[in-house]
């Protein structure tokens, strides 16, 4: 899996039916300017007073890059 740019491409933000606000699948993510390491997050809309706001879930609030989670080993 290749890390994805979040000028190229933002997870999907998945809105159910009836719904304002809405969240992606759990993304790996990281930010190349800081010393952080990756972090586990969501890609979120609305629900911070604003309906439309788009913002991740976690720590890394600016994150520039993000790839799906890997599936685990099998035993």
């Amino acid at each position: 899996m290749k890390w994805i740019s979040i000028k190229k491409q933002k997870p999907e933000i998945i809105i159910e039916d009836g719904r304002v606000t809405g969240w992606s699948e759990p993304v790996l993510t990281m930010d190349l300017r800081s010393d952080e390491d990756p972090e586990v997050q969501r890609y979120c809309k609305g629900g911070r007073g604003d309906l439309t706001t788009e913002y991740w879930s976690g720590f890394t609030s600016n994150a520039t890059h993000w790839m799906p989670i890997p599936k685990l080993p099998k035993k």
